[in-house]
């Protein structure tokens, strides 16, 4: 796939815009800073459209990779689309489950606060997570990413770590 998109996920109440630029993004977060509920609206997008009160405005279709017990055969069905994984599913520090996806046809959105160490270092690109304030004179909330490094050479974090706060 191409490799870079501009994402926007919105309702009336939040938005989330932004770009990712590689195979493998990996959001890292605090507790609280908007990672599963932006997984939570794509998700609601993908089952009911526009009747969800959700907006998804991409190059590709967002996609919601979320069964533990069966997260292989979903994701045999997905293909060329940008697939979201919230954090906490034990299969994403899985070896088959890294080797599945850089082999897979889709790119990839990876919320976590742990390491990924199965995913190489080099296949990933680091973001966080923030509020940005209201804009357009609206009520609607927005957060978007944050570059933290590139893993796989030179200076910053390793595997997906978070920077220390000084």
């Amino acid at each position: 796939m191409k490799e870079r998109y501009c994402v926007t996920v919105r309702n009336k109440r939040l938005q989330y815009d932004f770009e990712i630029t590689g195979k493998i993004t990996v959001v890292r977060g605090d507790s609280a800073t908007g990672k599963t509920t932006l997984v939570e609206m794509i998700r609601l997008f993908e089952r009911h459209g526009a009747d969800s009160g959700v907006e998804v405005i991409a190059d590709v279709p967002c996609r919601v990779l979320d069964n533990d017990a069966a997260w292989a055969q979903q994701l045999s069905w997905i293909r060329g689309s940008l697939v979201f994984v919230d954090e906490n599913h034990e299969f994403t520090s899985s070896p088959a489950f890294a080797r599945a996806i850089l082999e897979s046809d889709n790119d990839y959105v990876l919320m976590t606060r742990a390491n990924l160490p199965c995913i190489p270092k080099n296949a990933q690109a680091i973001f966080g997570i923030r509020f940005a304030g209201q804009k357009d004179g609206n009520r609607r909330v927005h957060h978007e990413f944050f570059h933290l490094g590139e893993c796989g050479g030179g200076e910053g974090p390793e595997r997906g770590e978070m920077p220390k706060r000084k």
